[in-house]
């Protein structure tokens, strides 16, 4: 688990093979969230598979915006 936090409707959890690092981030909330997320590995590119969208990571962080009763899908690039 790499984010739990009741008060906004995020959960945040990894999973990690040799080569290949996934990040899945779920707003259950009911509004829009901003959140940062802290990643597995030290990749600065991720692309987020539902969006087919690179996202870059700063400093070990994905920094995403989440629409209301969502998901995202990180993978490492």
């Amino acid at each position: 688990t790499l984010a739990t936090d009741d008060k906004i409707g995020i959960y945040a959890f990894a999973r990690t093979l040799p080569e290949e690092s996934a990040v899945i981030v779920i707003n259950n909330s009911s509004r829009t969230v901003e959140t940062s997320v802290k990643t597995p590995s030290n990749s600065a590119r991720w692309m987020n598979v539902l969006e087919k969208k690179r996202v870059d990571s700063q400093n070990n962080r994905l920094h995403i915006s989440l629409e209301a009763h969502s998901g995202a899908i990180f993978i490492a690039r």
